[in-house]
């Protein structure tokens, strides 16, 4: 049957002419957000995160990217660590969303975007078997709101 490439690098095929098969490890699974606010000077601990049951990603999501995007100019000398735990509130990776982002420089203007790049952001291996809370620590004196947003897949 018939099959030309576009200029975009795509094949179209007509016909009984098969697409090709994805390989790049995610699949045909859509691409999911979970977002979270949170303000500084509020760190959401551990206990809390799970207690209040805010929004988790299930077992086995696979994060593609995350970032954190300033809802208002952050100020202060310290930093914002974004890690994720489990039910029980034992960390599944205590900075693996981001770590120590230092708010008064890469968060200081409304709009500023950060895109995290902690060990679990890597779209290789999942979260574990357990469902995870994002949890925010803080270092220092830290002003601002921002939101945290995760995209993941499930695999």
């Amino acid at each position: 049957m018939s099959t030309w490439t576009n200029s975009d690098g795509l094949n179209v095929r007509f016909g009984t002419t098969r697409a090709d098969t994805v390989t790049d490890g995610l699949g045909n699974q859509p691409i999911k957000s979970l977002e979270i606010k949170h303000t500084g000077g509020s760190p959401v601990a551990i206990a809390s995160a799970v207690a209040a049951d805010i929004a988790h990603l299930p077992a086995n999501a696979l994060i593609t990217d995350a970032f954190i995007i300033a809802e208002t100019a952050w100020t202060g000398t310290g930093t914002i660590t974004v890690g994720l735990a489990n039910a029980a509130g034992a960390a599944i990776d205590a900075d693996g969303i981001d770590a120590a982002v230092d708010v008064d420089s890469v968060l200081a203007a409304i709009g500023d975007v950060v895109a995290c790049d902690g060990a679990l952001v890597d779209k290789t291996a999942t979260i574990g078997t357990a469902p995870g809370w994002i949890y925010v620590t803080e270092s220092g004196s830290v002003v601002g709101t921002a939101r945290i947003v995760v995209n993941y897949t499930l695999t």
